[in-house]
């Protein structure tokens, strides 16, 4: 993997050019700088919409935008400590407490498939579009559970608003990976938990009031209303800013621009990879759900139902990584195949599995029921009993995420929250007995809530530096998808261990005069804990059927948040504040963010001209804060030619300075540089075109406003060569007479390779020389020949050096430039 070249990196490469041109002759061109963008390269429509918003909005807009991200995380934290305690009642109410965990991994499932995919949405149609799905979804849910009539009906709205509410929740990162800058991120990255502070005290008083008020159907409808009114804030925020970049040609044109219907619905399937997330759902769904229902179907696990459901799920889960790794099946994978070759990514998922798998074995689900019937405790104690795990965990990730911002450093906190994680759960198990004062089961809940809160947000943390900023969507949604792969898993044991434990012990150790009470108190936690008295012989029944059943669940608990430890070793400790070769941390946030000043990891100078004639003394950098509020002015650069001859390999290389390790073909794509000229910033627009006949029609739409042209041909491909005669002159004079263009021979590097011409030789050709597209450049009234390696690098800078020279000192006569005027741009009426 190519590394972001720090400023000595920056020199040796212009030595090393300088060499190179000691031996290939003088350089045509003059040098600008040779960096990195701003932007990633493979960068989605939604990703460059974000990036155009951020690079054109206030402080003002931001801070209201967080805002608004607060506001919804204080109203979703107190909804799910207002719910969390409704449940129980709810599915009491249809007699069916025992399918709580069945509903929970229905949940689960939800949670963990729909995090992908949203994470694609937001990437391919925009953070505003998603951000808005997703409000949709956890209306509608909340509608159907506030009127639900049976269970059926409760677990179909939990559906849809897990899947709103797991949307709200990765967008809610996405946004703040977005909007500040790794160092910052861990803190930032706690605003949505802050309410938690607060809400884990009133969640309990709230639902203990819904109860014995309006119902438990108020407690849902409400949210309904108050969510959408917190969304306003952002919406606008988003929505203002988006049309203030468009106003400023910022935006990028829509990814669906120019397709048919039929067209259109085909890239959005590749785009969001639907059949892998139908591979994906129907994995988890149909492997986890048979675990908590196998118990009451007809037959048990030998029913023909439940044997096909984990039969099809198993295959759709060996089929799912292979649909994934094909470039030609899933062009738009949910997983990016380079994050899995990273130790830290793999590390940090595995740990997130095991962490939320033990979670929900041991605080959640059964532990409130848990509390209520053995302990007897009410339901406003055994709420805060339960919450004080969020409350701690918060407090210790806010504490934490400071710690970090202040050493750099991750990884440790991850090792040691690993350790106290484990042992916390370790005392559940010790102090599960029925004698157990309430201090002891609350001092459990805090050793295991600072475990949590010293590994989470530290893991996502390192999960999230090992990727690209095109990548950190993608890198978010792995990480909490794994989270609630494993909650789902943990949900499906634990449903498992309650259905096949509960029941039967009831059963054996119920008096005779109430054995024909087992089923009801199985199936309602208001019977089991108001039924019968403390002291009586059925509530001590009652009460050991729970407690031996509680201890299986801790027992499995602390095994499987035993790997924790290990393998948080394997995690690399990043030092967050670097960006250069001498990390793997390769993120550039734009616009303004949290954290967004300029640091010497994102601004590198550059060198003056050498001929010191054609432009001042010029600095490229990634795009800070510092800069906005100034007039910027932007240079477009459009990149034409035949397919298949490297012209987006010339804009990554030239971009990232990396070599893109795979070909995928390109309808449109863009990418931004900020270049420092004298005293002024000027953002140079890179915008890479399809070669294909099939997009001659569509091509043209980037033509407009254009500065300057690069005509590209391969070395290697006479007839590339000749196309640029034949067409790509014609129909870029024709779309844009008078704008300057610069002739472009790419794949040096392969001019002289044996293969290449052998392979030339047999159709009578050979590459094409320097001296040709020379010629060819004179001929046409090209503003020059220029030729260069992506791979190498070789003379790459001079191409866009020589591009914002003939942008800014367009000539005034010969062919290709005929009646031009300076500043002139192309324009398609």
């Amino acid at each position: 993997m190519a590394d972001i070249p720090t400023s000595s990196g920056l020199a040796e490469h212009a030595d090393r050019h300088d060499r190179k041109e000691k031996d290939g002759g003088p350089s045509d061109s003059s040098s600008i700088l040779s960096t990195s963008a701003a932007s990633e390269s493979s960068a989605q429509a939604g990703v460059k919409r974000l990036e155009a918003t951020t690079s054109t909005w206030s402080k003002k807009s931001l801070l209201i935008a967080y805002f608004s991200v607060y506001l919804m995380a204080f109203i979703t934290s107190l909804e799910q400590q207002v719910t969390i305690g409704l449940s129980a009642f709810a599915t009491s109410a249809f007699s069916t407490h025992s399918l709580l965990a069945t509903i929970l991994v229905v949940q689960s499932v939800v949670l963990s498939v729909v995090k992908p995919p949203m994470s694609k949405i937001a990437d391919v149609f925009g953070r505003l579009e998603a951000f808005t799905i997703c409000i949709f979804l956890y209306v509608i849910g909340y509608i159907m559970q506030a009127g639900s009539n049976n269970v059926r009906t409760y677990a179909s709205a939990a559906i849809f608003y897990s899947a709103g509410q797991t949307g709200l929740q990765i967008l809610q990162q996405i946004f703040v990976a977005d909007t500040s800058n790794l160092l910052n991120r861990a803190l930032v990255s706690t605003i949505p938990d802050i309410p938690f502070l607060i809400n884990v005290w009133v969640g309990p008083e709230v639902t203990q009031s819904v109860l014995s008020g309006p119902g438990w159907r108020w407690g849902y409808g409400v949210w309904t209303i108050v969510l959408p009114v917190a969304f306003i804030p952002l919406a606008l925020s988003l929505f203002l800013n988006q049309r203030k970049a468009s106003r400023q040609g910022l935006l990028p044109p829509s990814p669906f621009a120019g397709y048919s219907v039929k067209q259109s619905l085909t890239n959005l399937w590749y785009e969001l990879d639907f059949f892998g997330l139908i591979l994906l759902s129907a994995a988890i769904a149909l492997i986890l759900i048979p675990l908590t229902l196998a118990s009451r179907a007809s037959g048990g696990w030998s029913n023909a139902s439940i044997i096909a459901m984990i039969v099809i799920g198993i295959a759709c889960l060996v089929v799912f990584p292979f649909w994934e790794r094909s470039t030609k099946l899933a062009p738009h994978a949910f997983f990016p195949k380079d994050l899995f070759t990273k130790v830290t990514v793999l590390a940090g998922v595995a740990i997130a599995f095991f962490y939320f798998m033990a979670f929900y074995l041991s605080v959640f689900p059964y532990f409130y029921s848990y509390l209520l019937v053995v302990h007897g405790q009410s339901v406003t104690t055994a709420g805060r009993i339960t919450q004080t795990f969020t409350f701690t965990s918060t407090v210790t990730s806010i504490i934490i995420s400071f710690i970090i911002k202040y050493t750099k450093h991750y990884k440790y906190f991850i090792t040691l929250g690993g350790a106290i994680y484990t042992v916390g759960i370790g005392l559940m198990l010790r102090y599960r007995t029925i004698g157990a004062s309430t201090g002891t089961l609350v001092g459990c809940q805090i050793a295991v809530g600072i475990g949590g809160g010293m590994l989470n947000v530290p893991a996502q943390l390192g999960v999230q530096a090992s990727a690209k900023h095109q990548q950190v969507a993608a890198a978010t949604a792995i990480f909490l998808t794994i989270l609630e792969i494993g909650g789902a898993v943990g949900s499906s044991i634990s449903g498992a261990i309650w259905t096949n434990n509960l029941l039967p012990k009831l059963q054996a150790y119920l008096p005779p005069e109430t054995q024909v009470n087992a089923t009801d108190i199985y199936g309602s936690v208001v019977v089991a804990s108001t039924g019968w008295p403390m002291g009586d012989p059925t509530r001590d029944a009652i009460n050991r059927a729970y407690q031996e059943t509680m201890t299986k669940l801790l027992i499995v608990a602390v095994c499987v948040s035993l790997p924790i430890l290990p393998l948080s070793l394997f995690m690399k400790n990043y030092k967050l504040d670097q960006a250069s070769s001498v990390t793997d941390i390769d993120q550039h946030v734009k616009g303004t963010v949290i954290g967004g000043d300029i640091s010497q990891a994102e601004t590198r100078e550059g060198e003056a001209i050498r001929n010191g004639s054609a432009v001042p003394e010029t600095t490229q950098t990634a795009q800070p804060t510092s800069f906005l509020g100034k007039l910027r002015r932007k240079l477009v650069c459009v990149v034409v030619g035949d397919g298949a001859v490297g012209k987006t390999c010339l804009l990554i290389s030239y971009t990232t300075n990396k070599f893109p390790s795979e070909y995928v073909p390109t309808v449109f794509d863009n990418y931004a540089v900020t270049v420092m000229i004298g005293d002024e910033p000027y953002t140079l627009g890179l915008f890479d075109t399809a070669g294909q006949e099939d997009y001659d029609r569509l091509r043209p739409l980037s033509y407009p406003q254009t500065d300057v042209f690069l005509v590209c041909f391969s070395v290697t491909s006479p007839a590339s060569f000749e196309n640029v005669r034949e067409k790509w002159f014609p129909e870029v004079h024709h779309h844009c007479p008078g704008v300057p263009c610069l002739i472009v021979g790419t794949q040096t590097d392969l001019r002289d390779d044996t293969a290449v011409r052998e392979k030339l030789a047999k159709q009578k050709m050979q590459p094409v020389r320097k001296e040709d597209g020379e010629r060819m450049a004179k001929e046409l009234g090209a503003v020059k020949y220029v030729e260069c390696s992506a791979l190498t690098q070789y003379k790459l800078k001079d191409v866009f050096d020589e591009a914002i020279v003939a942008a800014l000192e367009p000539p005034s006569t010969g062919k290709g430039s005929k009646g031009k005027s300076k500043g002139s741009k192309c324009l398609i009426l």
